[in-house]
């Protein structure tokens, strides 16, 4: 079994989150108990740059564009955290998955199974 995902945001009806909950149950990995509902669940922009700075990096996927921020280093402004985890309607993008001090953002299958073997 692969390693434990403490965190999830995930929204009904969207294709892409869909997508990450087949392909998690093709691995045989369920979401955590706190797993959030994106249409229940509003996020403020200060709520986002906490949640970024509580990991080590930062991994944003949108559409085959892969962004690694490594916080620590990088040291990302506010607004380009922003930029990494919040969607057109500006609440956090999902699926989100936390995955140790790795935050992910968006879904990839070959990320996914990076992050989580």
């Amino acid at each position: 079994m692969g390693k434990p995902i403490t965190y999830a945001f995930f929204r009904k009806n969207c294709k892409t989150c869909e997508k990450a909950l087949a392909h998690l149950e093709s691995l045989n990995i369920g979401l955590p108990s706190n797993a959030e509902d994106a249409r229940k669940v509003r996020k403020s922009q200060d709520e986002m740059v906490a949640l970024a700075r509580q990991h080590k990096r930062v991994i944003s996927i949108k559409g085959s564009k892969v962004v690694e921020c490594v916080i620590q280093k990088d040291d990302p402004t506010p607004a380009a955290i922003l930029g990494l985890l919040s969607g057109p309607s500006g609440n956090l993008r999902a699926p989100t998955i936390t995955v140790g001090k790795t935050l992910l953002v968006g879904f990839q299958p070959e990320a996914y199974d990076q992050l989580l073997s």
